[in-house]
């Protein structure tokens, strides 16, 4: 099975130097903001969501833990706890006209 971004619009896959990052089921108000910021339904059962993952394309730098270099045991790193996802994020990397207001 080949692990890619469940974002709609990210064709993300799974390969090195990419992190991807599950959905934080133990924590339902995070849960719940996470859900809302990928215009998810925030019904979704946890059987599916455990199922799903996020890649790092949609998290801003300074989303993650300033941890020392990547030692060849740890493969991704840390989301902090206060991090959510945006779900344009990739496209604003891709071309930075792609992000319309036209949701607002």
């Amino acid at each position: 099975m080949v692990l890619k971004c469940c974002v709609d619009s990210c064709y993300s896959i799974k390969r090195p130097n990419l992190s991807f990052h599950r959905f934080p089921l133990g924590d339902p108000e995070r849960l719940r903001q996470w859900l809302l910021s990928l215009d998810m339904d925030v019904n979704t059962p946890l059987r599916l969501l455990s199922k799903l993952f996020v890649c790092q394309k949609h998290f801003q730098p300074d989303d993650y833990h300033s941890d020392p270099p990547l030692q060849p045991s740890r493969r991704h790193r840390t989301l902090r706890t206060t991090a959510v996802p945006d779900r344009f994020r990739h496209q604003d990397e891709q071309n930075p006209s792609s992000r319309t207001s036209s949701r607002w």
